[in-house]
């Protein structure tokens, strides 16, 4: 859907860089409502044009699911002997964490270390 290419064969690794582009400009809601799943690559944008910063773009959990999923079909699909270009490796443009996991939560309060 955000691509606009249907068949696996014909995406190739430029395609996969603005797929991933277009993620992180994705509202942060999406995916998440039944209504998503009906609506067009321009509809999504609209509405992500239309929110506040802070609610768009897709974590970089979430980026990376979608980038493995986009691998694992291509697999399947070389598997199946389709034609797949040998080039497309969606997981080589995996994003990296740019925050420790120990500096996404506040440390404990005295008080909470207390108890």
């Amino acid at each position: 859907m955000l691509t606009g290419i249907f068949d696996i064969t014909k995406i190739r690794q430029p395609d996969v860089k603005s797929f991933r582009a277009d993620l992180t400009q994705m509202p942060k809601t999406w995916g998440k409502s039944p209504k998503d799943r009906s609506d067009t690559r321009d509809e999504v944008m609209a509405k992500s044009a239309a929110l506040h910063i802070d609610k768009v773009g897709l974590s970089v959990g979430t980026v990376n699911r979608h980038l493995e999923h986009l691998n694992q079909i291509a697999e399947w699909a070389r598997d199946e002997g389709l034609l797949v270009d040998p080039n497309l490796k969606p997981s080589k443009l995996r994003r990296k964490e740019t925050v420790r996991a120990r500096d996404k939560r506040k440390a404990f309060s005295f008080d909470q270390l207390r108890a």
